[in-house]
C-alpha cells in the first residue's frame, strides 16, 4: 500500500512538471510574436558582446550595460550569448535561458517548499506555480530582471540545505551572487535577506564560523564588488575602470526612480493596488489583467496563509523554518514601500506570495475536506481557459511584420525611416546591423538623458512622422489612412507597411 501510495505521488510529481514545462516552452519562438522592447535591447547586447567583446557602448565585458543611458542588469544577456552564437538570433534563442531557468525552478521550489512545511503543502505550491500566469509569461518573455527570482529560489533552496550541511553554503552565495546580476534592486535584498537569515541561524544555534561560513562570504563578496565599484563610479567617487576581464562602466544619467522614503505613502497604496487586485499590464510581456498573477480569487488563500504563518512565527518564538519564509517576506514588502513597484519590479515577492497561497489553501481544506476537489478544478479550469486565451486572443493582440518590413528595407541602398511608434531596439534587433558600426554612427537627440532617444544609426533614422526625403519608411499600417497612401508605392508586411519614396 506504501508503495502504490509512492508511485502515485510520482506520477503526480512528473504530470505537474511536464505540463509546467510543455505550457512554457510551447510555440517559444512564436508567441509573443514580435520581439518586445526590453528584450530586444539586451539580445542586441548580447550579440555585440559576442561579436565585439563590447556593448553598444564600448565598454569591455561590462558588469552592468549603459543600455538606454541609464543601464542595463548584464546578466541575461551573458547567458543568451552561447545560444545566438551556435543558433543565430532570433525569438528562440533570446528567450532559452529564461525559460531554462523557468523549468528548472519548478522542481526546484517543489523541493524548497516540502523542506519547510510538508509534502502536502509542497505539491499545493508547486502545481500553483506551474498554472500561475505570471510565472507561464514570464517564461517566454527575456526580460533581464525577471531572472532574478529563479536564482533567488536557487540560492535560497542551497541556504535551507547548508542549515543541515555547511558545505551548500558556498553554492547558496554563488547563486546569490548571480541574482545581482540579475536585477539591481536585488543589491538591498540580498544583504538584507542574509544578514536577517543568519542572524536567526546564530540565534537558532544553527549557525557556527567554520570554513564553509567564510568560503561563502568570500564567494559573495568577490561576487558583489565588481557591482560596488560601479555605484561608486556612478556616484562619482572613483574614475571608470577597465580591466582585461571587465569594465566598470559609468552610465549616461543615473534613474531618477530609485529609493525614496519619503514616497512611502504613495508607493503603499501603489503596492496594495498592484498586489491585492493582480490586474497591472506593467509594460509588455506582463501577466494579462484578466487573469491575475496567480488568478483572482487566489488572494483570500494569500490572506489566510499569511495569518496562519504568522500565529505559527509566534506561538513557536520563531523557532521553526518558516521563519526564513517571513524573512522573505518582510524584506519585500520593505522594498515595495521605497521603489514604486509594478509586477515586474516586484518579481522578488511572487515565489513567496504563492507559498502562502499553498499554506493558505492547505488550511482551508483540513477544515472543510469537501472543498478540495472544487478548488482543484477551479484552478485546473482556470489555467486551460487563460491558456486558450493566452495562446489564442492575447497571442493576436501582437502586431506581425515588422522583422519582414526591416529585412526588405535593410536589403535596399536608400535611407530607412522609422516611424516614432516603433522603438530603436527593436530596428536594432531585426537589422542585426554591425554593432561597430553601431557604435560609429549612432547619434542622439536627448543626449545626456537616462533614457536616450536614437536619432540615427547606419542607415536608419528614427522618429519619423511624415515623408520627406527619399527613402524607405517603416510605419504601422494604422497610423496611415487608404487616402494617406495614394500616389506612393506601398509594401505591406503584416501589420506595418514600407512606403518607398
Amino acid at each position: 500500500m506504501r508503495k502504490e501510495k509512492i508511485q502515485k505521488k510520482q506520477i503526480l510529481f512528473w504530470c505537474i512538471l511536464l505540463a509546467g514545462i510543455a505550457i512554457r516552452i510551447w510555440r517559444l519562438g512564436i508567441v509573443p510574436g514580435e520581439v518586445l522592447t526590453d528584450e530586444a535591447f539586451s539580445s542586441y547586447e548580447s550579440y555585440s558582446l559576442l561579436t565585439t567583446g563590447k556593448d553598444t557602448f564600448g565598454y569591455h565585458n561590462p558588469v552592468y550595460l549603459t543600455a538606454w543611458g541609464s543601464g542595463m542588469n548584464a546578466l541575461q544577456s551573458y547567458l543568451m550569448m552561447p545560444w545566438i552564437s551556435l543558433f543565430g538570433m532570433n525569438l528562440l534563442t533570446i528567450r532559452i535561458p529564461q525559460v531554462l531557468i523557468a523549468c528548472i525552478s519548478l522542481p526546484v521550489f517543489y523541493k524548497t517548499v516540502k523542506k519547510l512545511f510538508s509534502e502536502k503543502i509542497a505539491f499545493i505550491a508547486f502545481f500553483i506555480l506551474a498554472i500561475s500566469p505570471w510565472h507561464i509569461m514570464m517564461a517566454r518573455w527575456g526580460l533581464e530582471s525577471n531572472l532574478a527570482p529563479g536564482f533567488l529560489l536557487f540560492g535560497f533552496y542551497y541556504f535551507l540545505k547548508g542549515c543541515d550541511n555547511n558545505k551548500y553554503f558556498l553554492i547558496s552565495a554563488l547563486f546569490y551572487g548571480c541574482s545581482l546580476y540579475c536585477y539591481s534592486t536585488l543589491w538591498v535584498y540580498v544583504p538584507l535577506v542574509l544578514i536577517l537569515s543568519a542572524v536567526w541561524m546564530f540565534w537558532q544555534g544553527k549557525l557556527k564560523i567554520n570554513r564553509y561560513i567564510i568560503g561563502a562570504v568570500i564567494i559573495l563578496a568577490v561576487m558583489a564588488v565588481p557591482l560596488i565599484l560601479f555605484v561608486m563610479v556612478n556616484m562619482g567617487w572613483m574614475e571608470e575602470i577597465h580591466t582585461g576581464l571587465f569594465s566598470v562602466p559609468r552610465l549616461v544619467a543615473m534613474r531618477e526612480d530609485g529609493y525614496s522614503l519619503s514616497h512611502i505613502p504613495g508607493n503603499f497604496l501603489n503596492f496594495c493596488k498592484r498586489f491585492l487586485l493582480q490586474n497591472d499590464w506593467g509594460g509588455e510581456g506582463s501577466p494579462i489583467k484578466w487573469f491575475g498573477q496567480f488568478y483572482q480569487f487566489s488572494m483570500p488563500f494569500v490572506l489566510l496563509g499569511g495569518a496562519a504563518l504568522l500565529r505559527n512565527f509566534y506561538q513557536k518564538k520563531g523557532k521553526t523554518p518558516e521563519t526564513l519564509v517571513i524573512i522573505n517576506l518582510l524584506v519585500s514588502f520593505l522594498l515595495c514601500l521605497v521603489v514604486h513597484v509594478n509586477i515586474v519590479r516586484m518579481n522578488f515577492l511572487h515565489l513567496w506570495t504563492i507559498i502562502l497561497i499553498a499554506v493558505g489553501i492547505q488550511k482551508v481544506c483540513e477544515k472543510f475536506r469537501q472543498w478540495k476537489i472544487p478548488i482543484l478544478a477551479l484552478y485546473t479550469v482556470s489555467f486551460l481557459i487563460f491558456s486558450v486565451y493566452y495562446f489564442h486572443v492575447y497571442a493576436e493582440t501582437y502586431p506581425n511584420g515588422l522583422e519582414e518590413a526591416v529585412h526588405y528595407a535593410q536589403a535596399s541602398e536608400k535611407a530607412v525611416y522609422v516611424g516614432s511608434e516603433i522603438s530603436y531596439p527593436k530596428i536594432m534587433y531585426y537589422s542585426q546591423v554591425s554593432p561597430q558600426e553601431y557604435q560609429d554612427t549612432v547619434t542622439f537627440s536627448n543626449y545626456p538623458n537616462e533614457f536616450l532617444a536614437v536619432s540615427s544609426f547606419g542607415k536608419y533614422h528614427m522618429y519619423t512622422d511624415k515623408i520627406e526625403a527619399q527613402g524607405i519608411y517603416i510605419f504601422e499600417k494604422e497610423t496611415w489612412t487608404k487616402e494617406e497612401l495614394k500616389g506612393y508605392q506601398v509594401k505591406q508586411f503584416g501589420d506595418y507597411i514600407c512606403i518607398i519614396t
